[in-house]
């Protein structure tokens, strides 16, 4: 979108709206990182504050003044506390709890008491997994303008607490809730924010909340419920009532309907009462035990019966049809209307008046009749459930879904509900529901492994909501594609323009082989848009042993394991954070708090049961994992405790420490036994062995000791690494032991002897974690240089490397079963890998790593092959030859490099990084030349002139130096922005260099004089970028507020606004032959505009923030390189003949 040159319109004063802001904070999600960022001030989503009251129906309840009070008493406190309403009666319904939470929700001093707003969100018994995690996407959509889309609950739950933990005191409903983990994530964070849950299970609600039980209403309050808008009920008729429904709300409400419908056609009152007692007295119990489950369904069949007996057989009929919607939704006047068109001929007068009928006779738990629509009562859908059967229910879901292709516009075979209009949101939510109902397997199966509806309803809600889609059905081809959406959902998330869209999901999923036929279907069933990116490279961070990913909000991982069964994922790291999670579905399970530093490393007993972690904070907690609650504190060590280890049998617990000493524990008792205590160093990592008779322990002096466990004397010792030793393990059958150290060498060692007997090689730095599986076949390694090695025991020799972390690896873990391999890292992630087969991986090594900045030339010596620069975050500077996907290392920095700049022939380029150098490099002899020695001010970004006879650096002090190449003589340093300077970028012609810097500012300056030329103001916060267009007539400059802007560089006017990213714009570059820009963000989407109207025409994503792009046509074809975090990405844009069409329609 291109907004106005002049800006927007400034805010109306009397605009008391809240605007909703997104922070600079990081969120997990299956597959990798959710980043969420700062977009600059000022930028956000304008939402009302929400008061989402749900309406039930149009009388207004009885209050029950007892239990009002106490509940307003509970809401006013402040506490922020959890309030339970519950019943006694374990599973049972219809008591009010929902009624009453509304009715106090609505009373006027609540507005005073929250004024964060309201939020409700009702939950219902099926509800769990993506489905829920959708719901509570549209939880937040209230609160921010814009929908998330996590498809873990406990993911989305911490991007909620968060967002409640900056607003004011807000009240957050839960309705229906039935098991803990349905409300585990709706508590997380939120301090002010008062949670009222209602639920017939109160054992989900932890014993900290207050309770408020709703049972049986007090008599008095049945009696007013009973005779609301009756006369002439005698007492003693009332009496005999309320002891047939057992003052059960749910009842009641039906007899009242039931009598006030007779009284309406013309009967007495009386003799309709005494014809409801006679009913119930004939075919309920004498007097209802609300206790009593059997009792209860007998009261509920022969009250809604006495109901039903009201309405013609026609009516009672599509009554009982209403059984097939789905749980707790809203089912708007057009299904019903849809519905009962095709099974008893009824015309829309006809549903207006049997739905009015319902809402008199209390058959319907919420109406409302502007836009008419209704909710069924849970405890009634069951009944009416029951009272269909199987079969039924199965025709009559065909039928409804026969009467909804109207509303696809065309006849299909099988229907292309992908096509369904925006407006019919129950459809798009539920259709995969009818169908599974309808017992159409196969259809069911076609809908879910289109990738047209997969695109369309993540587009439309989230991945979140497919996924709960692809949970109807079990095939192995979805759950194939259900395992590759959960890995990729990080990246499927909406993108503009829409036509964009199916390239991001070809380009994440094309590699997955289980699902080829898949995508291959749905790239034959789509029209190309004008402009589309595809790849050419096989994407970097992706591997084919990887199996899933889980994601940490925002901490380093240090530690991880499984669960003896590998059925659960344990993962520990910075915050203090514990968490257990699904190794099957990825969902996170619970966290454990206490912790309240780094958690260092954790072991599990051979039952699965007790946890053990270790902390910086100085402390070994121990955790009973059935509860979920500490067990018991571990104190002794005198500063941080680096790791803990267990015996196989679970006997004994080792703990080590930065206080030079080892421990170990009776986990009887938790006493402690002995200490090792000679080290004179930090110990870093230890083992025990299989019959816990000895441990050894590495540590920061490079040596490993082998220590007795029952007297604590040293047995023997070796020089193991050239600096610390880090990683040690014991082989199953305690024959041999492998260690690893900063030298990268793991080693292998004679336990008997303490002697050498191995070495491994192939990590390019530390090795941070050694582990042996339970076979004793292989071994796992782990490094700095974020990969994961595995090996073959019997040859010594690497079987597999597995790329895919982005920074440091810290642990590594076998399944007991040897079939898995776990791996943790700085990069927050945990990565689940196949340990038992061997993979070939064809992404060069190089393209994996953090990538910061790129640059390729115009040609080389090979016109068709030009040359790609690149620099990352170790330092290395790599040449590329497109084509062929391989490289030759220039050369190192002694830092992170910052920017790189290739000439337009491909001879000379150009870097500067965190050590204060900028190198210029011949490119095809490596030869380095120096022209800032490091030390000084640090660089942020650099470029070569066309003529190749300047270099201009942009530098954190504000200034910009520029040298004359050859000479390397320092020809200006031109004067300062106030603040770092981010970017700079030559002229075609060579005579203006433009600088960008964090005072909001963009300068052109003569580089004959050295001087100012024009001053562009019109950014509101820090300026990252810039580039010319290839005539040098216009400049581009992207911002922290995810705007890039178009100036003139005659006129010094702005040309024009372009709303880009959702988060800052890191770098921008101009196609060659003028007319495409090419911008790239924080967002992970890097996107193309024509020129011609700055159309954003095409757009692609990665799994990272965008570090830099640049454009690297190869043979004719137009090819972009974009590189960040996730490593090297080469796209290329393909251009279709004609006029986009779009999706084709079958």
């Amino acid at each position: 979108m291109v907004t106005d040159p002049a800006g927007a319109a400034p805010r109306d004063s009397a605009d008391t709206s809240f605007v909703a802001q997104t922070r600079g904070h990081q969120y997990n999600a299956p597959g990798g990182s959710v980043v969420v960022n700062n977009y600059g001030a000022g930028r956000g989503a304008r939402v009302a504050v929400p008061w989402m009251l749900p309406e039930l129906g149009g009388r207004r309840p009885i209050d029950r003044p007892d239990l009002t009070r106490r509940m307003l008493d509970f809401l006013s406190d402040g506490s922020g506390a959890t309030i339970g309403v519950t019943t006694a009666l374990h599973g049972a319904g219809g008591f009010g709890k929902t009624t009453l939470a509304s009715y106090v929700c609505s009373r006027p001093e609540l507005r005073r008491l929250f004024p964060g707003g309201l939020l409700w969100l009702t939950v219902g018994q099926e509800k769990s997994g993506p489905e829920l995690a959708s719901m509570i996407n549209d939880l937040c959509v209230h609160l921010t303008g814009e929908r998330p889309s996590f498809t873990d609950p406990m993911q989305v739950g911490y991007y909620l607490g968060s967002l409640l933990d900056e607003r004011e005191p807000t009240l957050l409903v839960v309705d229906d809730v039935w098991t803990e983990d349905q409300l585990r994530p709706l508590l997380i964070g939120g301090e002010r924010c008062t949670r009222l849950v209602t639920t017939r299970v109160p054992a989900v609600i932890g014993d900290d909340a207050r309770f408020i039980r709703v049972d049986q209403m007090e008599q008095q309050e049945s009696a007013a419920l009973l005779d609301a808008g009756l006369h002439g009920v005698s007492h003693g008729q009332r009496r005999r009532l309320l002891e047939l429904t057992g003052r059960w709300p749910l009842l009641l409400a039906l007899v009242n309907g039931a009598l006030r419908r007779t009284v309406r056609d013309g009967g007495d009152m009386r003799d309709a009462a005494q014809d409801m007692i006679d009913r119930l007295s004939q075919y309920g119990p004498a007097s209802l035990d609300v206790r009593v489950v059997d009792r209860r369904d007998r009261a509920v069949d022969t009250t809604v019966q006495a109901s039903m007996a009201l309405l013609g057989d026609r009516d009672r009929e599509r009554y009982q049809e209403l059984a097939i919607f789905a749980e707790d939704v809203d089912i708007p006047f057009e299904m019903v209307a849809r519905l009962w068109r095709a099974t008893g001929g009824y015309a829309d007068g006809d549903v207006i008046r049997v739905m009015d009928d319902l809402a008199d006779l209390s058959l319907l738990a919420a109406y409302r009749r502007n836009p008419r629509s209704l909710r069924l009562h849970d405890v009634l859908r069951q009944y009416l459930r029951h009272l269909c059967g199987a079969d039924l229910l199965a025709r009559l879901n065909d039928t409804f879904l026969a009467a909804n292709l109207s509303a696809l516009g065309a006849a299909a075979d099988p229907p292309s509900w992908w096509a369904l209009p925006a407006d019919q949101d129950y459809l798009w939510r539920n259709v995969p529901y009818h169908i599974a109902e309808s017992g159409r397997t196969g259809q069911l199966e076609n809908l879910l492994t289109d990738l047209r509806w997969v695109a369309e309803k993540s587009w439309r809600y989230d991945m979140a909501a497919v996924e709960a889609d692809l949970s109807r059905a079990d095939s192995p081809t979805i759950v194939n594609l259900k395992a590759a959406l959960a890995r990729e959902s990080h990246v499927l998330r909406r993108i503009t323009p829409k036509d964009s869209y199916p390239g991001v999901i070809m380009s994440r999923l094309e590699k997955t082989a289980a699902i080829s036929a898949v995508v291959d279907r749905y790239r034959r069933n789509l029209d190309p848009p004008a402009e589309r990116i595809e790849n050419f490279w096989p994407l970097p961070d992706q591997s084919a042993a990887l199996v899933r990913v889980f994601t940490e909000n925002a901490n380093p991982m240090h530690g991880c394991l499984f669960s003896p069964d590998a059925a659960q994922v344990i993962t520990v790291g910075g915050g203090g954070s514990v968490t257990v999670w699904s190794r099957e579905t990825g969902q996170r399970l619970f966290d454990l708090a206490g912790h309240t530093d780094t958690v260092t490393g954790c072991a599990l007993s051979p039952d699965g049961l007790t946890l053990v972690t270790s902390s910086a904070d100085g402390t070994v907690r121990v955790w009973d994992l059935l509860s979920r609650k500490p067990r018991t504190l571990l104190t002794g060590h005198d500063g941080a405790v680096n790791g803990c280890a267990l015996t196989a049998d679970g006997s004994t617990l080792l703990t080590f420490g930065d206080d030079g000493s080892a421990r170990t524990w009776d986990t009887t008792t938790w006493e402690q036994r002995v200490v090792f205590g000679r080290h004179g160093c930090r110990v870093l990592a230890g083992a025990l062995s299989p019959d816990g008779s000895w441990a050894l322990t590495a540590s920061s002096d490079g040596r490993v000791r082998k220590w007795c466990t029952g007297t604590g004397e040293q047995h023997d010792a070796v020089s193991a690494h050239i600096g610390r030793a880090t990683a040690c393990d014991i082989a199953p059958d305690g024959t041999w032991f492998a260690t690893g150290g900063d030298d990268t060498v793991i080693r292998i060692w004679d336990a008997a002897t303490m002697r050498y007997r191995h070495d491994l090689t192939g990590h390019r730095a530390r090795v941070g974690a050694v582990a042996i599986c339970g076979t004793g076949k292989l071994l796992a390694s782990a490094g700095d240089d974020q990969t994961v090695r595995v090996h073959e025991t019997s040859y010594w020799s690497t079987r597999t490397i597995l790329r895919g972390h982005s920074w440091y690896v810290t642990a590594c873990r076998f399944s007991a079963d040897g079939q898995w391999l776990l791996s943790s890292g700085w990069d927050r992630s945990a990565r689940l890998w196949r340990a038992d087969q061997t993979v070939e991986d064809v992404v060069e090594p190089a393209a994996r790593r953090r990538t910061t900045a790129c640059a390729a030339s115009a040609r080389s010596g090979d016109p068709a092959t030009p040359r790609l620069v690149t620099g990352g975050r170790d330092g290395e500077i790599n040449v590329w030859q497109l084509s062929e996907n391989t490289h030759a290392v220039l050369g190192r920095c002694g830092g992170t490099v910052r920017g790189v700049d290739v000439a337009a022939d491909g001879t000379l380029a150009v870097s500067c990084s965190t050590d204060g150098a900028v190198r210029v490099w011949d490119v095809a002899t490596g030869a380095e030349h120096l022209l800032e020695d490091p030390g000084g001010t640090q660089f942020e970004r650099c470029r070569i002139s066309p003529d190749k006879r300047l270099v201009a650096a942009a530098s954190q002090d504000g200034t910009i130096s520029v040298w004359s190449w050859p000479a390397r003589r320092l020809e200006h340093i031109l004067a300062r922005h106030d603040g770092w300077a981010a970017d700079c970028s030559f002229s075609p012609d060579g005579r203006l260099l433009a600088s960008t810097g964090w005072d909001r500012t963009v300068r052109l300056w003569n580089l004959a004089s050295g001087r100012q030329e024009v001053l562009l103001n019109g950014h509101d916060c820090a300026v990252y970028c810039c580039a010319f267009s290839a005539g040098g007539t216009e400049l581009i400059t992207g911002g922290d507020d995810g705007k890039v802007r178009v100036w003139s560089t005659t006129s010094g006017t702005r040309l024009a606004v372009l709303e880009a990213h959702e988060g800052a714009v890191r770098a921008c570059a101009v196609s060659r032959d003028r007319n495409l820009i090419l911008t790239g963000g924080d967002d992970g989407s890097v996107r193309l505009w024509h020129k011609q109207g700055y159309r954003n025409v095409a757009s692609m994503r990665i799994s990272s923030p965008v570090s830099d792009v640049c454009w690297a046509d190869i043979a004719g074809e137009r090819c972009l390189s974009v590189v960040g975090d996730a490593g090297v990405h080469l796209f290329r844009v393909r251009e279709a003949p004609g006029p986009r069409v779009g999706v084709r329609r079958p």
